[in-house]
């Protein structure tokens, strides 16, 4: 019997140590094959991104033995097999796919949209009140000046740097804006509500659990700004819990960023958690150098992360082409220097230089936007587009991946 057999436009063929794959990201549904020659000839049209459907029958299913990977399709939903007589037409199916470089293409088109359409793509901005300073591993990760207990000065000129970026933000910009202040007293958290009250965008106040505890009466009157709150192993607890009093007694929106680098420290968070029966606390893992068996045992991703979680297709598309941690973030310090990320080096000087000609050239040439996972090991795993994009943990680490999953797919025949 003859067949035309078709992939729903919703699943992902791909080739990746030596066998096809199709992935399903309606419901998370894998299936795979032995990539031979004769069935790598029969399924061009899928790698090629042709057409989802090929012409197969009862012979050429036997003789390549597709019958067990065309089941396991049939049950995941991913596709199916229909009769094919001497009068039926075959299906067309258009493979998903996603054309960058005709979007470029409408930015290059007309210069006087190029800022329009690249304001679009910035969704967050970081504003530093202290100076960036880079760490002996030469990685600079904003957390981190939360982390040590040393004392970072402000920037006395920060509100003359920043205002003119302001104003462009003011006319220009809807996302959300985050000031990093590690220490505050009542003076500076005054400062800092009159000079970003005008911006419309949601501002967030990134400070340490050691600053002031601003007035009750200015925390209600800034209904715009939230707040997150960085706690270590030695903050003073007494003090933490005047942070949680202040926000149990009012409606301000406060997470309680805590940073660990310990098993010890994990589960000391986990107790305050459970004795203030609060959700408002984010675990935020630090990389010390010394602790790398913590990160192994509970940051790497391990094959069942994957193989359990559903990843919509746009999601795919987006891991292909951006980093999806890093896009559309910009990074500004006091000296006036702007940075797509801060461990990466500088875009320029702020004054002077068209803002959208700097996302732009981010956009098309960038380290940080478009870092991907196009490197050993990830760019030979079945995972690649599966796993989360690159983030600070690898950064930090000073490695591609973080997992040890190729060991394991190699091992694995689902």
């Amino acid at each position: 019997m003859n067949y035309f057999f078709y992939l729903e436009n919703y699943s992902i063929f791909f080739e990746k140590e030596g066998r096809f794959f199709v992935y399903n990201t309606y419901n998370g549904r894998w299936s795979d094959c032995l990539a031979t020659t004769e069935v790598r000839t029969l399924f061009s049209p899928f790698l090629d991104g042709i057409n989802y459907s090929v012409f197969l029958s009862d012979e050429i299913i036997s003789a390549c033995q597709l019958g067990p990977f065309i089941e396991a399709i049939r049950d995941g939903f991913s596709g199916d097999l229909l009769p094919a007589g001497e009068s039926t037409l075959p299906p067309f199916l258009f493979p998903s796919l996603l054309d960058f470089k005709y979007e470029m293409r409408k930015l290059d088109k007309k210069e006087r949209a190029l800022g329009h359409e690249v304001y679009r793509n910035l969704k967050e901005v970081n504003l530093f009140l202290h100076p960036r300073i880079v760490p002996e591993n030469g990685i600079f990760l904003p957390e981190q000046i939360f982390y040590s207990d040393e004392i970072v000065p402000i920037a006395e000129d920060w509100q003359q740097m920043y205002l003119p970026f302001l104003q462009i933000l003011i006319s220009s910009w809807k996302g959300v804006l985050h000031i990093w202040c590690k220490n505050m007293d009542e003076k500076m958290w005054n400062s800092l509500w009159e000079t970003f009250a005008a911006v419309p965008a949601l501002k967030v106040i990134h400070t340490g659990v050691e600053s002031s505890l601003p007035s009750l009466n200015g925390l209600l009157d800034k209904y715009n700004f939230s707040y997150e709150l960085y706690v270590t192993d030695h903050s003073d607890e007494k003090v933490l819990n005047e942070w949680f009093a202040l926000h149990s007694q009012t409606n301000i929106e406060l997470i309680f960023q805590w940073l660990i680098s310990s098993e010890k420290e994990w589960e000391k968070a986990e107790e305050w958690m459970e004795r203030k029966q609060t959700d408002a606390v984010r675990l935020l893992p630090i990389f010390k150098g010394e602790n790398r068996s913590f990160f192994e045992k509970n940051i790497f991703v391990k094959e069942n992360d994957l193989l359990f979680e559903i990843i919509k297709k746009k999601d795919i598309f987006a891991r292909k082409k951006f980093n999806t941690n890093y896009f559309g973030k910009l990074y500004l310090f006091p000296d006036g220097k702007l940075y797509a990320h801060p461990a990466d080096d500088s875009l320029g000087q702020i004054q002077g230089v068209s803002l959208p000609e700097m996302l732009y050239k981010e956009l098309t040439e960038g380290k940080s936007w478009l870092l991907i996972r196009d490197q050993e090991p990830c760019v030979s795993c079945r995972y690649q587009w599966i796993c989360p994009s690159p983030s600070d943990f690898e950064r930090a680490l000073d490695q591609p991946n973080l997992c040890h999953l190729k060991k394991q797919s190699e091992k694995h025949v689902i």
